[in-house]
């Protein structure tokens, strides 16, 4: 035992001094978190290039401009002959009536948040003008001017409530203009706007849009500028038939499921399937990929020390079966210390960069701030406020986090990954005393990675149905278990599945490691031969 013990020892002290471990130490939990926090960062680089997107509607769904315009001189001609049959003298202010019908032209093209208010400052100063120079008394100035404020308030809230909107975010800004498809062109090319967004007046049949644009259009801005619009031409047919906003508010129904787990004591925990098939898919995939990499580990070191002849001088002191135990557990215990490193450096780089990232706490205000506006002012229909009743996300987090039995799954990640390890480990180190070379293994290691290969698009499913009799009987078999197995325990196990899946990864442990000894004992000092598998079976008989 204590010459296994020094084997160990030596594998484990020599690989964790090699520069190649402790540059892949550093390494390996840059890089991963590189692939975590790089997306987020590069995602941040433009973020200040403000993108202009004009929109030309021709159907008046989005842009209600031209039919206000149209509204506006309507009603500025009503007046007009209003006041004429209140008092003929008016004809002599006709220029007045020119004068206010240019100036609301103006305030609907501008069309921003003041429209309302500059529409009745500027009616009043007419109106006040006329009064001024008698053709209005104190009473009929009143009564009209209250009757037309009344009339465009109520003419730009049905407006409002009928049209559609694309919100702005961060990086694009939508505006309304009134141009032909020759003023779009020569737009593009001056740079005056980033894309144009064309709606067509027979949208509602036609269901089709075009964006012109001089640069390439991403699928993001494309998907946000088509998601919106059919939104309102959604609610544009609907209120057409007679359903009103109201109606559509009240129609629309959000279902949240809620998935409530019973224990074996009849206790009720609140649980989410996503996040047991995170968990099972992060440990799951580990497993896959320290078998591969620690058992190449393995196979790598048997080959070297076959090839510079030091084999035949260690094996003149301990036995062919005490140096492979000894090889198999101390680049497994090498494995277990770089898993353990990996972790700790991991989480450590991803929260410090993921602070550094973060958005300060003014800008969460201000994105807060615009989401409610969208949301309030019914832009964005599918995002609903959270009543009062509504657990916090974080709580509900928690909840269902506290039903994944984490001591159970740490504990079982280490046996399956140490158990995984041992009996790969183990034919691993068998090709590779068999062999002269690396280029001579590749006809030997399918039987090995079959299994794994297997195993990995057997997780996929058994992420979707932990319970089928396929992801049930590869966690049972012990040549996939170790990684179809830790896919199936967050979503909870019967002790007896574990049990035997853990017995029957022991034995076949054993097995093979019996099984490689053989091997071992004979190709560790055959040299310059091709092996054959029929060979191969030779020595396992005689041995």
């Amino acid at each position: 035992m204590s010459k296994i013990s020094n084997i160990i020892q030596r594998e484990y002290l020599t690989r964790v001094r090699k520069k190649s471990f402790i540059v892949m130490t550093i390494l390996g939990p840059i890089l991963f978190a590189a692939m975590i926090i790089a997306p987020a960062w590069i995602s941040t680089l433009d973020s200040s290039d403000e993108r202009k997107v004009a929109v030309v509607d021709s159907s008046g769904i989005f842009d209600y401009t031209k039919i206000l315009r149209e509204v506006t001189l309507q009603n500025t001609h009503n007046l007009k002959l209003e006041i004429f049959k209140l008092n003929s003298k008016s004809g002599d202010y006709a220029y007045l009536f020119k004068e206010l019908a240019d100036r609301l032209d103006a305030v609907v093209l501008q069309r921003d948040e003041d429209m309302a208010q500059n529409i009745k400052i500027t009616l009043k100063e007419t109106l006040e003008t006329l009064k001024q120079n008698e053709i209005l008394s104190d009473e009929q100035f009143e009564t009209i001017y209250n009757r037309h404020a009344e009339y465009y308030d109520a003419l730009l809230v049905e407006f409002e409530s009928i049209k559609g909107r694309i919100p702005d975010d961060d990086k694009t800004k939508f505006t309304y203009v009134d141009i032909s498809l020759e003023q779009i062109k020569h737009a593009l090319k001056d740079n005056i706007y980033f894309a144009v967004v064309y709606i067509p007046k027979n949208i509602l049949s036609t269901q089709q849009i075009q964006i012109y644009s001089t640069k390439a259009v991403s699928m993001n801005l494309r998907s946000y500028i088509c998601s919106n619009i059919e939104r309102a031409v959604e609610n544009q047919k609907m209120i057409e038939v007679g359903i009103s906003q109201e109606d559509m508010k009240r129609i629309k129904t959000k279902i949240n499921a809620q998935t409530i787990k019973l224990t074996e004591e009849g206790e009720e925990k609140v649980s989410r399937p996503e996040y047991a098939m995170i968990i099972g898919y992060i440990s799951g995939f580990l497993i896959y990929f320290a078998i591969f990499m620690f058992g190449a580990l393995v196979m790598r070191g048997v080959i070297e020390e076959k090839s510079s002849r030091i084999v035949e001088v260690i094996l003149s002191s301990v036995r062919p079966f005490q140096l492979l135990i000894g090889k198999i557990v101390g680049v497994g215990l090498v494995g277990i210390t770089q898993f353990a490193l990996w972790i700790v450096l991991s989480i450590a780089i991803v929260t410090a960069a993921g602070n550094f990232l973060m958005p300060s706490s003014s800008d969460i205000v201000k994105q807060q701030a615009q989401a409610q506006e969208l949301v309030s002012s019914g832009a964005m229909q599918d995002v609903q406020a959270l009543s009062d009743d509504d657990q916090s996300d974080i709580t509900v987090i928690f909840k269902s986090l506290s039903v994944v039995n984490f001591p159970l799954i740490i504990g079982m990640f280490l046996f399956y990954f140490v158990g995984g390890f041992l009996l790969y480990g183990a034919l691993f180190a068998a090709v590779g005393s068999a062999v002269d070379n690396e280029a001579d293994t590749q006809q030997f290691m399918m039987p090995i990675t079959v299994p794994l290969i297997i195993a990995l698009f057997v997780m996929i499913n058994a992420m979707q149905n932990p319970e089928g009799s396929v992801a049930y009987w590869f966690s049972i078999i012990p040549f996939t278990s170790p990684v179809v197995m830790m896919v199936r325990l967050p979503y909870g196990v019967p002790v007896i599945d574990i049990v035997i899946s853990m017995v029957l990864l022991v034995a076949t442990f054993i097995f093979t490691t019996w099984l490689a000894a053989k091997i071992y004992k004979t190709g560790i000092l055959m040299y310059g031969s091709k092996v054959s598998w029929k060979e191969i079976w030779k020595w396992i008989k005689h041995n």
